[in-house]
């Protein structure tokens, strides 16, 4: 699939070349859908904040980062052009580690939720992957200040539904629920939030994808 637009990085630490792809057919295309996700942008423009660089490994912040170069799809029609693009790799994702350490550094501005909305989703990657797993102080310190961010900002509930549930504040989380869908008898149990009650019920805190 040839990707609508190209944006080349340098990283800051070893000087190479990787790139940020979108590809404008994703936008059609859902992701399988996990607990801790918010309503994303159009998939096709979407990126994390933080990325690695796919050749030293080191973190690199996309937020306002200055790009080398910018191709389009009509650019590429041109064999050369699109032989040079297609060298350079993608960014790598960041790992759980470069997530949390990054996040001290945006405490009280405009991006902390970002920051500290990837470093929650990475360290639910491995959380899925070696379930059930809990929360040490600052992982939990992570999710009160992102609950306490979308509590002001007015987020959408579920995340903060979710945000209370993984923080094992279960009753706080039905709270919420309970007002926005009644009478939840009547939803069908493959409705996000029929699952969501369910794991409420369950006392599960651990994330899931939904079924």
């Amino acid at each position: 699939m040839t990707p609508n637009r190209t944006r080349i990085f340098r990283c800051n630490t070893c000087q190479d070349l990787f790139a940020h792809r979108h590809y404008a057919k994703v936008a059609a295309q859902r992701h399988v859908k996990r607990s801790d996700d918010p309503e994303l942008p159009g998939l096709n423009d979407y990126a994390p904040p933080l990325v690695a660089c796919p050749h030293c490994g080191d973190a690199f912040c996309l937020l306002g980062a200055e790009h080398e170069s910018e191709f389009f799809s009509i650019d590429t029609t041109s064999p050369m052009v699109s032989d040079s693009i297609q060298k350079v790799p993608d960014f790598a994702k960041a790992t759980l580690a470069q997530c949390e350490a990054q996040v001290l550094n945006w405490d009280d501005t405009d991006l902390e939720w970002e920051f500290r909305l990837q470093a929650w989703q990475r360290l639910n990657d491995e959380r899925i992957e070696t379930s059930p797993r809990g929360l040490d102080s600052n992982q939990l310190h992570n999710l009160q200040r992102l609950f306490s961010i979308s509590t002001r900002m007015r987020h959408e509930p579920l995340i903060q539904v979710e945000l209370l549930r993984q923080m094992s504040r279960f009753e706080e989380a039905a709270n919420i629920l309970r007002p926005l869908f009644s009478p939840v008898v009547n939803l069908p149990p493959e409705s996000t939030v029929a699952q969501l009650i369910k794991a409420i019920t369950e006392k599960n805190d651990q994330p899931f994808h939904y079924g």
